[in-house]
C-alpha cells in the first residue's frame, strides 16, 4: 500500500489511538484494513474523482458502524444466552482451548438463571405438546455442584 495514499485514508477516517498503524499500511482492525484496500486499490484518483470517493469513505464508515453494532449486539446475545443455559460465556464449551472452561463450558457448566431459563424454553415445549417441571435436586447433588476451593477436601 502507498505510504501516502495510506496516511491520507487514515487521516480523512479519523484513526487515532490504536489505529494509528493503519497510516503506515498495517491497521490493527481487520474490518479497517480490509476496507482501506478497498479504497487504496481504487485511489489512484484525480481531483475529479474527489468528491466520489469521499462519498464512497462516508459510506463505508456509515456500514462499518452499523457492522460493530451488529457485533456488539451478537456478542450480548451470546453472554445471556450463556448465563440462561449455566454456559461458558466465551465457547459454550465448545473450544478445548478457551482459557475460561478448557472446554468444560457447555449447558449446566455454571448454575442456569432458572426464571430465565424457563421463559426460553417453556413457549418452545409447548409449541411441540410438552411442558417444563421444575424438580427440586437432592442434597448431594447440590453439594456436588459447590466447588471446593484448592487444598480442600
Amino acid at each position: 500500500m502507498d505510504a501516502a495514499v495510506a496516511t491520507l485514508l487514515a487521516q480523512r477516517l479519523g484513526l487515532t489511538g490504536a489505529d494509528e498503524s493503519a497510516a503506515d499500511g498495517q491497521p490493527n482492525d481487520p474490518m479497517m484494513a480490509a476496507l482501506l484496500r478497498q479504497l487504496v486499490s481504487t485511489a489512484e484518483s484525480t481531483p475529479d474523482d474527489t468528491d466520489r470517493l469521499e462519498r464512497r469513505l462516508a459510506s463505508a464508515r456509515r456500514r462499518l458502524g452499523r457492522l460493530r453494532t451488529n457485533l456488539t449486539t451478537a456478542l450480548a446475545m451470546v453472554q445471556h444466552i450463556a448465563a440462561v443455559f449455566g454456559a461458558c460465556p466465551r465457547c459454550w464449551g465448545l473450544n478445548q482451548l478457551c482459557s475460561h472452561c478448557q472446554g468444560a463450558g457447555g449447558p449446566g457448566w455454571q448454575l442456569p438463571d432458572t426464571n430465565a431459563l424457563l421463559q426460553w424454553v417453556e413457549p418452545a415445549l409447548a409449541r411441540v405438546g410438552m411442558q417444563a417441571r421444575v424438580v427440586t435436586a437432592p442434597q448431594s447433588v447440590v453439594d456436588e455442584q459447590v466447588v471446593q476451593p484448592e487444598g480442600e477436601v
